[in-house]
């Protein structure tokens, strides 16, 4: 998948619903650069995540792309969170450790096609306690909800174990963060 060149412009999430933060607005990450840019040529930067990779569509993951990785990277990890779940912490849709530093791209389905199958090692656990993407789902009566596409470069390959979670990585990135980016998008359960 080629990258395109696009206009950076830093997205900052509005607090999350019941005062949850993401873990890219952590305040121990708040010095950490936000130079990374994160895009899909699947939805415009704060807009609609269209429905075939929500659960009320096929569910498959949307194809994701990173650029502006510093020199200093050793890894990459990628977060994606429900920024207004209403569940006590963020909702963790999908978490990938041990990604390349380098500028890259995903296609869709990479983090977890339709049948639920995932295509990329280094995957962690999702809210459910499951290896997979987690497709946004949403409550009837919540209204539009975000989703929050978090790419963080490390300057070292952090060890977590053979199944990462949150809790794990957050500690683990703690001072290895070298820059950070975040996509939001938007999606409503029909």
């Amino acid at each position: 998948m080629a990258m395109q060149a696009s206009t950076r412009t830093e997205q900052r999430c509005p607090p999350c619903l019941g005062g949850k933060a993401l873990l890219y607005e952590d305040p121990a990450f708040e010095h950490v650069p936000t130079t990374l840019v994160v895009r899909s040529p699947a939805f415009a930067p704060g807009g609609a995540l269209p429905d075939r990779f929500t659960a009320s569509g096929a569910g498959g993951s949307p194809p994701l792309s990173w650029r502006c990785v510093p020199p200093g990277a050793a890894s990459i990890v990628l977060l994606v969170e429900g920024a207004d779940s209403p569940a006590s912490a963020p909702l963790v849709h999908v978490l990938v450790t041990g990604l390349p530093p380098t500028d890259a791209a995903l296609d869709a389905g990479m983090l977890g096609d339709e049948n639920g199958r995932t295509h990329l090692a280094g995957i962690g656990l999702n809210s459910l306690l499951q290896r997979r993407w987690l497709p946004p789902a949403g409550a009837p009566a919540q209204g539009p909800q975000r989703c929050a596409f978090q790419v963080f470069a490390l300057d070292c390959v952090p060890a977590l174990g053979q199944i990462p979670a949150r809790p794990a990585l957050r500690a683990a990135m703690a001072g290895h963060m070298v820059a950070r980016g975040l996509l939001l998008a938007s999606f409503e359960h029909p």
